[in-house]
């Protein structure tokens, strides 16, 4: 079986929708080891993953190989395959062919290449990075699959800054240009420059939530590296949800055009009475698209964080937040 074929087949797997995500564990590391196989990156070395990571003027770009190294992740990998193949589908029920602009591809275009292999010249990508590394081995890997007809541009920019043909805006806008609670990347910033150029496009991911909690830390344990073959019981945590604080979606998206300034409004929440040993959490929760979801500790982007400046709470206290844009862009929390 060549690259191709063996592409086809994973890429199949991965967006049946008789498969559940904790059955798909194997195909999505499969998919990672095809992908490193047949890179032109090199994972391995001395230097700091994020050593060519970029500071920009809307948040962190990680590095190419950091970039590559979230493949890692394989609940993420699936989650966001099939919420992107989803959101094609509900497209091609309308169109002949569907564009889809990808804002930071990474150097193994890991979203799109399923795609491609499934439906072929029936989409046409924009593919987007900050790096002019990323997008070179991405090219090199499209290529080596035979799939370069699938992509309508290559595009080595800061995506706030990319400018869409209004002729030919995309259908669908996909970004993976995030880390927990939405802080240190440019995610918020891209979807909004994107977005006000193509308000009518479907978003991948669809919702990213923030949720403010309090919760046992002692009682978090998180589920163990994904196994197939041995299901994850959930403890019984100690939880008590204060409510979702800020939410990035097409809503709130159209909501903040006429926002200036560097920053976006958030949620207030009281905090009530809890016990010794809970702690304040922010919990990220996403809707990738069509039902897909990754939900509590099913990916790095998905654990509980800490309060911004680990900001202790007592019973009684309103917490404001907000968010702040920005080359370190998150969320900011003041006591009221």
């Amino acid at each position: 079986m060549d690259h191709l074929d063996t592409l086809r087949r994973l890429s199949r797997a991965l967006t049946d929708p008789a498969h559940a995500m904790t059955d798909l564990v194997a195909e999505a590391t499969a998919l990672r080891e095809l992908l490193e196989h047949c890179s032109t990156l090199s994972t391995a070395g001395g230097m700091p993953v994020n050593a060519d990571a970029s500071v920009l003027d809307s948040g962190l770009a990680i590095s190419p190989v950091q970039a590559a190294l979230c493949a890692l992740q394989p609940y993420r990998t699936i989650a966001f395959i099939k919420g992107l193949h989803a959101a094609i589908g509900t497209v091609l029920r309308a169109h002949e062919r569907v564009h889809v602009l990808y804002a930071g591809c990474g150097p193994y275009a890991l979203l799109a290449l399923p795609q491609m292999a499934l439906y072929g010249e029936q989409v046409g990508f924009t593919l987007i990075d900050v790096h002019d590394e990323s997008l070179r081995h991405a090219r090199a890997l499209v290529d080596s699959f035979g799939l370069g007809d699938c992509v309508d541009a290559w595009v080595c920019a800061d995506a706030t800054h990319h400018r869409i043909d209004p002729a030919r805006p995309p259908h669908v806008i996909v970004s993976e240009t995030m880390n927990a609670a939405l802080r240190s990347e440019p995610q918020v910033a891209i979807f909004r420059a994107l977005h006000a150029q193509a308000p009518a496009a479907l978003l991948v991911p669809e919702r990213v939530t923030v949720h403010a909690c309090l919760l046992d830390p002692a009682r978090e344990l998180s589920p163990p590296v994904p196994d197939a073959s041995v299901p994850f019981t959930p403890p019984q945590r100690d939880r008590i949800d204060l409510g979702p604080i800020f939410t990035l979606d097409s809503e709130a998206l159209a909501a903040w055009c006429a926002l200036e300034g560097d920053e976006l409004p958030a949620a207030a929440v009281r905090v009530p009475p809890f016990g010794p040993a809970q702690q304040a959490r922010l919990l990220t929760k996403i809707d990738v698209y069509g039902g897909h979801r990754l939900d509590d500790y099913e990916c790095s982007l998905t654990v509980p964080q800490r309060l911004p400046g680990r900001m202790p709470v007592a019973p009684g206290d309103t917490l404001q937040f907000s968010y702040r844009l920005g080359s370190s862009p998150g969320l900011v929390c003041a006591r009221v």
